[in-house]
């Protein structure tokens, strides 16, 4: 579980959610 949760909080989900946003 704490290896899951590092995993996510590497992602930069900010990042993401701009790239979909300009996609939008």
């Amino acid at each position: 579980m704490e290896s899951l949760l590092s995993f996510f909080s590497n992602i930069d989900w900010f990042e993401i959610w701009l790239a979909t946003g300009d996609t939008m």
